[in-house]
């Protein structure tokens, strides 16, 4: 029996001596790959900025202005905006609430409504989400909206889409543009009619001041 004692003690020793140097052995590559995989990570996500950074700036360029739009300019708020050679510029005065100073754009095919519109708050008045959750809010829990991030000529804006879930209007359609500059949020409205006009005419504003 002391025998078998005697043998059976250089062999557990033995065991854990081979143990422990396995436990050993296994976590140094294992702390090599979570280093490899946190580099890894980091790599994608300055991948990912500069992607975004990229389709963001092709934003702003994807759009042509026709060469024969005119030009509006507004020298109280400091910007211009190009828009059809057959539109006219109405008077800047107020929306359709009567609160909100606003510059409406009249195409020849409806008579008497603004096609796009150009609003302008003061943003220590209101905040740009604030503005956003009006659009389409009649719809309520039926309100679908989509954001995406611009560039415009050198300036951030932010695009929405707003539509009615139930399709009971299929024609309405808001798509917003926001911007903010020198303290003011400038709204450029489609007038809630989908039209391949309303994108070429936000892309054109510059600010002038």
């Amino acid at each position: 029996m002391k025998k078998l004692l005697f043998l059976i003690a250089p062999v557990l020793l033995l065991a854990g001596c081979y143990q422990q140097n396995s436990t050993a052995d296994l976590q140094k590559p294992l702390q090599q790959l979570t280093q490899a995989t946190q580099q890894l990570n980091q790599k994608v996500d300055a991948l990912d900025a500069k992607v975004t950074a990229l389709e963001n700036s092709n934003k702003t360029t994807d759009t042509e202005v026709p060469a024969d739009w005119k030009t509006y300019t507004n020298g109280e708020y400091g910007f211009s905006i190009k828009y059809p050679a057959d539109w006219t510029v109405g008077p800047q005065g107020t929306d359709f609430t009567g609160t909100l100073p606003s510059v409406p754009f009249y195409s020849p095919d409806l008579r008497g409504d603004a096609r796009f519109a150009i609003l302008m708050r003061d943003e220590n008045e209101v905040t740009m989400d604030v503005l956003i959750e009006e659009v389409g809010e009649q719809w309520g829990a039926n309100r679908r909206e989509v954001r995406e991030s611009l560039v415009i000529n050198g300036v951030n804006a932010t695009e929405i889409t707003v539509t009615d879930s139930t399709n009971e209007f299929p024609g309405w359609y808001g798509e917003d543009v926001f911007l903010q500059h020198n303290g003011t949020i400038f709204q450029i409205s489609n007038g809630a009619i989908d039209s391949d006009t309303f994108k070429p005419f936000y892309n054109s504003i510059v600010f002038t001041n």
